[in-house]
């Protein structure tokens, strides 16, 4: 239950900082040395976190915009309820978030399979007082099993995500104004949408070896209106996505708690339509794909946790999709490495590399994400936290999104290759048991690395400053 309440903290993929930001940020570090029973003595034991915290953030660029007043058209119209997403608007924002978690194993009687059984519920209550298009609330809801019996394991997991915010998608007036990452984060993140993530694991154990199976599915169900660019050029139409993918690892164990692993997965990425306005083809770069993996995984010493897994990914895509069909084999890795250096000492670093759909055009991108954290406690009450993140997405795997229309996409992307650069320090401070305290920085720097430009447009720097406080019940 640990890891899942961190995960509502950080939150996935969902916004008052970017979703990048989020990961590099620590929340007050509560009680974590003293078993103290909380602000209500008759809260049951199957209660294992009760809290609201209250966040007030400045952002000094709202839109992650980058295209500076000069490139803006003199006229240019938004759909009615929408709003035009411009460089360095500026907003004060103030977050409620209620969280409770739950274990529920112990209620269902102790018989040694039941291991765990978790619910958890967190919301955030979003408003920016200078930008009040991009009000929203979200609400998470996250449950996990955990079976075990003899020599097998099996546990399951799932986090749904509703955001009730505007249906009405943000606009970048002019042809070719999008920032950096813009389509996949600030305005996307704010706007109705549905989201599902599960996964899924049966494990049958050898003293010397193991065997694994595996899914996992990512829906993405997007709820703003879609417009066609020839109405409203520069509107965002987010189109539904999907990736499933079941296969099975084979480990053979080096040591008790450590292993190699060889692997299989087979699987499916999904992208809806764009509107036949802008795609008279309507061209997808839905796809199937496997991959073969090699990894490690488990304790290499006392104080260091490693999972890795690499391998190439193998994509069979419809002969109309607007991808490159000389660049069908790409690569995919998911790592995460824990060290912790001394007792009050941690060290993080997680990446991943994979091929991704768009939510926002039909041509897909090689995304990549290197995050380092090392968080420190100074004393049982004071702890402080610096980050810093490495995020690229890369289009060059596509043909070109804006080809005329007598014939559909046959010219190599160019101009897309998009960076951004996300640092932040923070402390934390338990002033009891039951309250506490945070502050937090980051910094952004979203940059296009093809030096074309359209990197004057793409480019953009944000900065948000954040003050928290949470009671622990």
């Amino acid at each position: 239950m640990t890891a899942l309440l961190v995960y509502f903290s950080s939150g996935f993929r969902r916004r008052v900082l970017p979703i990048s930001v989020l990961a590099l940020t620590t929340l007050p570090i509560i009680a974590a040395e003293t078993n103290a029973p909380g602000l209500l003595p008759l809260m049951p034991k199957w209660v294992t976190e009760a809290s609201l915290t209250v966040r007030e953030s400045y952002d000094n660029n709202v839109f992650l915009a980058g295209a500076s007043g000069r490139y803006l058209p003199l006229v240019y119209t938004i759909p009615a309820n929408g709003v035009a997403a411009l460089k360095n608007q500026y907003s004060w924002i103030t977050i409620v978030s209620p969280k409770i978690g739950l274990e529920l194993a112990p209620l269902m009687g102790n018989n040694g399979v039941l291991q765990a059984l978790t619910l958890g519920y967190a919301a955030d209550f979003v408003t920016f007082h200078d930008a009040p298009s991009e009000n929203y609330d979200v609400h998470r809801l996250a449950t996990g099993v955990r079976l075990a019996s003899d020599d097998l394991t099996c546990k399951a997991d799932n986090l749904f995500t509703c955001v009730d915010g505007g249906r009405t998608a943000a606009s970048y007036p002019g042809v070719g104004l999008y920032s950096a990452f813009v389509s996949d984060q600030a305005t996307r993140d704010r706007r109705a949408q549905a989201l599902d993530r599960a996964s899924a694991s049966l494990q049958y154990d050898q003293p010397a070896w193991f065997v694994r199976s595996v899914g996992a599915l990512v829906n993405c169900n997007f709820l703003t209106r879609q417009y066609s660019s020839t109405n409203y050029s520069g509107y965002m139409n987010y189109v539904d996505r999907y990736d499933v993918n079941v296969g099975g690892d084979f480990g053979y164990k080096l040591a008790t708690n450590l292993a190699i692993t060889a692997g299989y997965r087979i699987g499916r990425q999904h992208q809806d339509k764009l509107p036949v306005g802008i795609d008279p083809y309507q061209q997808s770069s839905s796809c199937e794909y496997q991959r073969f993996l090699l990894g490690v995984e488990g304790l290499p010493c006392d104080w260091l946790t490693v999972r890795v897994q690499a391998g190439p990914d193998f994509r069979d895509y419809a002969a109309s999709a607007p991808v490159r069909h000389d660049s069908s084999v790409t690569f995919y890795e998911e790592s995460s490495l824990e060290a912790r250096v001394t007792p009050d000492d941690i060290l993080a670093f997680t990446s991943r590399q994979c091929r991704w759909v768009s939510s926002s055009g039909k041509i897909p991108y090689d995304g990549s994400s290197f995050v380092l954290n090392y968080l420190r406690k100074v004393t049982d009450a004071l702890s402080l936290n610096v980050g810093f993140r490495a995020v690229r997405f890369d289009y060059h795997c596509a043909l070109s999104y804006s080809a005329g229309l007598s014939t559909p996409a046959t010219a190599p992307v160019v101009g897309r290759d998009d960076w951004d650069y996300i640092g932040s320090i923070g402390a934390a401070y338990a002033f009891t048991p039951y309250f506490g305290m945070d502050l937090n920085y980051s910094a952004s720097f979203g940059r296009n690395a093809d030096g074309t430009v359209l990197a004057d447009t793409r480019n953009f720097n944000d900065q948000i400053v954040s003050l928290g406080a949470t009671i622990r019940f």
